[in-house]
């Protein structure tokens, strides 16, 4: 019953996850949070299975964070003066941070390389960032990069909407109001909710934005 999708807006990229946790029929939680922001600019939505999601993303934050501390923290050395210098030049600092490129390119890799171990990975994940790239990449390792992306079950349902709605031109206000018709419209077809859901939205031009629509607040013009 996981909602997880991604929309390209003119400016912005919407990243949208589902709160609700099920095992088989039941909802276990009502509050898991299905997204993790590897930077300040790329959030990466994730589902499948509990166990593998959160170890995967965890393991993702980590090689991300530990990359680029090491290439920032590289010395640079004044000729000047024969002597190392330690301080880190504002440009070394930008070629340290990794694009959405980069870091949808690095969690294929690893995926591809589970699945080929004894204890391979079960999550289907989204990257989002800032710089307008969106990925979706499945549990084979196989990526995609689109204007827009779903991810489970929603699939059915909300890529008809945004195959017919979609525009290149769409604003912000306009991506949330797409997202929320495509929530609408799981939840009037599915037989259970997917609940509350967590919006991103990651611009180069606006700070982030982290946001609930509560279920009720979706159901009103159901």
């Amino acid at each position: 019953m996981d909602a997880l999708f991604g929309i390209k807006t003119q400016k912005e990229t919407i990243l949208v996850t589902s709160r609700n946790f099920a095992r088989g029929i039941s909802i276990m939680n009502h509050q898991d949070k299905k997204y993790i922001m590897l930077t300040d600019k790329v959030a990466m939505g994730i589902v499948g299975e509990s166990g593998d999601t959160a170890h995967f993303a965890a393991y993702i934050k980590a090689n991300v964070k530990l990359y680029e501390n090491s290439f920032a923290q590289l010395p640079t050395i004044s000729f000047k003066d024969g002597e190392v210098v330690s301080d880190v030049e504002e440009n070394k600092k930008e070629e340290a941070v990794l694009s959405t490129k980069n870091i949808a390119n690095f969690v294929r890799l690893e995926l591809a390389k589970s699945l080929r171990s004894r204890k391979p990975y079960n999550v289907n994940l989204i990257i989002a960032g800032a710089d307008g790239d969106l990925y979706m990449i499945d549990y084979l390792g196989t990526m995609v990069k689109q204007p827009y992306v779903v991810q489970g079950y929603a699939a059915f349902y909300a890529m008809s909407l945004l195959d017919h709605h979609y525009r290149t031109n769409l604003t912000e206000e306009e991506g949330v109001e797409l997202a929320k018709m495509c929530l609408k419209e799981i939840n009037l077809r599915m037989p259970a909710s997917v609940g509350d859901v967590d919006i991103v939205i990651l611009s180069n031009e606006k700070p982030l934005k982290q946001f609930i629509i509560a279920d009720k607040d979706l159901r009103k013009t159901i």
